[in-house]
């Protein structure tokens, strides 16, 4: 699961980086990042970002 995070952190680091052309912030809070990145997510996405958040 921590392979997973990781991974999906990156991929919404990198969909930050393309939407407001800045280094994104020094954070692993997922919802944090989605939230900077302006990304709409589902309750079932919402809910499986939570469980990663434990990793």
């Amino acid at each position: 699961m921590f392979f997973g995070h990781l991974s999906i952190e990156k991929i919404i680091k990198s969909l930050v980086v393309k939407q407001t052309e800045n280094i994104p912030v020094r954070t692993h809070d997922l919802f944090h990042l989605i939230e900077i990145a302006k990304i709409d997510i589902t309750e079932e996405q919402s809910d499986f970002m939570q469980i990663l958040m434990k990793y």
